[in-house]
């Protein structure tokens, strides 16, 4: 029985089931597929050529004639944002002929590559395999250049895309074609996302199946298979909770070392997404006597904050794309502003929550749905069944995940509450203000955002004395049958979704 609960221990069983089904969804999963992952792949490529920030390109000045031919391209693409042509929209946002933009100068061959599939967002059509592989042996050409607009990903520093780029970094030694150098950066991507998220299942005092369901859930082994930045971020948020949670409640935890660990993961998060720079709130959690008195416990504290908040201070300096990035959205978008946006909020801070609070009521069915798994460029949904059945699979680990030793006081729920509910204020804002039109009373935010916190989420429903038993050999394989299943699952979805079956 003891051998059966070592081997089926979270962290042993998930290193197989990730590289299993992170390899079979990142092959299976069409070229740039994932969401935005053309623009991951140039930022991605870009670092790997030690350009770590990005390049503006200022538009030209118009006469008159080119700003009425302006005026027609934006009314046509307004028009087709309202029907829906998803494919009209991305091609309005690569064309830089009148806007210039932020991005990079990068091989023609990646632009190529990229847009060679772009017509696989209409869901009516298929993937042909054969039509891969006359784009495997296409020369990169390095020095045949031309300026590539991803604003969207051009704005991140270097940190989420280090793991990218060093596996395009490799492909280029050997002079691969920019296809198989996409699928080299997805491979370096998913192997540094198992390894964060194998040591953060190891390292957790609590809820380990928790943080198992949580990674092999869909919507996050499909980033982690892809270019997407949210990979890292992911994994290095999980890997954060899970030492903050340690040094907090494992007696043997709290020394020299684990307070330069949690500084250290702080600034990478930080450095990964800015919405997550309120994750180190959860410093408050470790008792006082393990950093040694009030003051340095305080002090500790107040440092930690200090750099988070510098980081990103300097890096927003450093890469100064910021405001153009909003202006050219503005500029091709009408109906977004950020200025406006930040305005509102400023001056309505009682309207602008309730604008909150209702996105999640009246979108909230979506939100759930991107977070369990809405893959591809959110087109291809799992049935409603499968989404309740996770859920319901994610409140049982947490409920059987408890640990007599261990309990949650008010005083450090409260902090994990409040860490749980500013976060989602920041990363809704920072949607509100830089992706949704002025005047909409929904924000568009997706579930995705929220996989970094929602261990946290769940740890609110930790109850030391509730008896449902996980440590039971029986127990634990019906968990991992079910995970199987729905690994297993998605898989065919995506198939059918892209493929000719």
């Amino acid at each position: 029985m003891k051998r059966w609960a070592f081997i089926l221990s979270p962290d042993k069983i998930f290193l197989p089931l990730a590289i299993a089904y992170g390899i079979v969804f990142l092959l299976i999963t069409p070229p740039f597929q994932a969401p935005d992952e053309p623009n991951h792949f140039y930022r991605a490529y870009q670092i790997s050529e030690g350009r770590l920030t990005p390049v503006k390109q200022l538009p030209p000045v118009l006469n008159p004639d080119q700003i009425a031919e302006r005026e027609r391209e934006v009314r046509d693409l307004r028009n087709s944002l309202a029907k829906g042509d998803s494919e009209a929209v991305l091609k309005e946002s690569q064309d830089l002929k009148y806007t210039g933009g932020i991005g990079g100068y990068l091989p023609e061959s990646l632009g190529t590559t990229a847009k060679a599939f772009f017509r696989l967002l209409n869901q009516e059509n298929r993937q042909n395999v054969r039509d891969i592989f006359p784009l495997l042996t296409l020369p990169l050409n390095r020095d045949n250049r031309l300026f590539v607009h991803f604003p969207n990903t051009a704005l991140y520093s270097p940190i989420p895309y280090l793991p990218q780029a060093f596996g395009i970094a490799l492909g280029k030694i050997s002079h691969f074609s920019p296809l198989v150098l996409m699928y080299l950066g997805r491979i370096a991507n998913l192997f540094i996302w198992i390894v964060l998220v194998h040591l953060s299942i190891k390292i957790t005092p609590v809820c380990k199946w928790l943080f198992f369901l949580l990674a092999l859930m869909p919507m996050s082994l499909f980033q982690a298979a892809s270019l997407s930045a949210d990979s890292f971020t992911n994994g290095i948020a999980f890997l954060l909770i899970s030492v903050f949670l340690r040094y907090a409640f494992d007696e043997s935890s709290g020394s020299q070392i684990s307070t330069i660990a949690i500084f250290v993961i702080s600034l990478l998060l930080s450095l990964s997404k800015q919405a997550y720079f309120l994750m180190p709130l959860l410093f408050l959690l470790i008792p006082v006597e393990k950093i040694g008195t009030k003051r340095k416990f305080y002090a500790s504290f107040l440092l930690l904050y200090l750099l988070t908040v510098s980081v990103i201070l300097l890096w927003t300096l450093v890469a100064d794309v910021y405001k153009d990035i909003y202006k050219l959205y503005n500029a091709v978008i009408p109906t977004f502003s950020a200025e406006k946006q930040t305005l509102y909020i400023v001056s309505h801070p009682l309207q602008y929550c309730k604008i909150v609070v209702m996105t999640f009521i009246q979108n909230g069915r979506f939100c759930m749905d991107s977070f369990i798994g809405q893959l591809g460029w959110l087109d291809t949904g799992l049935p409603e069944l499968f989404r309740v059945s996770y859920i319901v699979m994610l409140f049982f680990a947490v409920l059987s995940g408890s640990r007599e030793s261990i309990i949650f006081s008010l005083k450090q729920r409260s902090i994990i509450l409040a860490t749980v509910l500013l976060s989602i204020l920041a990363i809704s804002t920072l949607a509100f203000i830089g992706w949704t039109p002025v005047g909409s009373r929904i924000i568009n935010v997706q579930g995705r955002y929220f996989i970094p916190v929602s261990p946290l989420f769940f740890l609110l429903f930790y109850k030391r004395k509730i008896s449902l038993n996980l440590n039971g050999s029986c127990a634990q394989l019906a968990l991992v049958c079910y995970s199987l299943f729905c690994l297993t699952y998605t898989a065919c979805v995506i198939i059918k979704r892209y493929y000719i079956v």
